[in-house]
C-alpha cells in the first residue's frame, strides 16, 4: 500500500489546492479493514506512540478501505489538541472519501478516552452523516495500547 500524507496550500492564485507532502510505500498491509491496523500503521510510519504532545490525524478512505491520504489535522500540547470539523471534512471532500478514520494519541499512555474525545466523536458523526462521509472510526493511540470507539460498541452509542 502506498501511504500519501497531504495538506492544503494555497496557489499562485491563492485558491487552496491539495498539496501531496510525502510518499511512501508501506508493505505490511494492502488495506485499513481491522482496527488494529491503524494503530500498526500510525506507529509504523508516523510514530504516533512515541510523540510528546496529542496530535490528530484524519485517514481518508475509499469505500474498500483503501488508504487514500493521511492529513495531520492539529498539533497540541500534552493533554488536549484541536478537533475541527471543517478542517476534517474539507479534507476528506477533496480527496474523495468515501469514510474516514480520526486517529489521535495520549503522550499520558492511557488510551482510554476523555468526555471531550467523545463529545468531537459525537459531533463529527453527525457532520459526516451530512456530509455523506461515514466516520468509520475514531482510534486513540497510547504507548502500549489503544482505544477503538467502533470496537467498543461508542460509534453506534454516539450516534444516537
Amino acid at each position: 500500500m502506498r501511504i500519501n500524507t497531504y495538506d492544503l496550500r494555497l496557489n499562485e492564485d491563492r485558491v487552496t489546492t491539495l498539496f501531496k507532502e510525502s510518499s511512501q510505500n508501506y508493505s505490511a498491509m494492502t488495506a485499513l479493514n481491522a482496527t488494529e491496523k491503524v494503530p500498526k500503521l500510525m506507529n509504523d510510519v508516523f510514530d504516533l506512540k512515541n510523540k510528546p504532545e496529542e496530535r490528530v490525524y484524519m485517514i481518508a478512505l475509499s469505500i474498500s478501505f483503501k488508504v487514500m491520504g493521511v492529513f495531520e489535522i492539529s498539533s497540541g500540547d500534552l493533554g488536549s489538541a484541536s478537533l475541527s470539523i471543517r478542517k476534517i471534512f474539507s479534507r476528506a471532500l477533496i480527496v474523495g472519501a468515501y469514510q474516514i478514520i480520526i486517529v489521535h494519541n495520549h503522550p499520558s499512555g492511557q488510551a482510554y478516552p476523555s468526555h471531550e474525545d467523545r463529545e468531537a466523536t459525537k459531533k463529527l458523526i453527525e457532520a459526516g452523516r451530512l456530509l455523506g462521509v461515514h466516520l468509520t472510526d475514531h482510534v486513540i493511540v497510547a504507548e502500549n495500547d489503544y482505544f477503538s470507539f467502533a470496537d467498543n460498541g461508542e460509534m453506534v452509542d454516539l450516534a444516537k
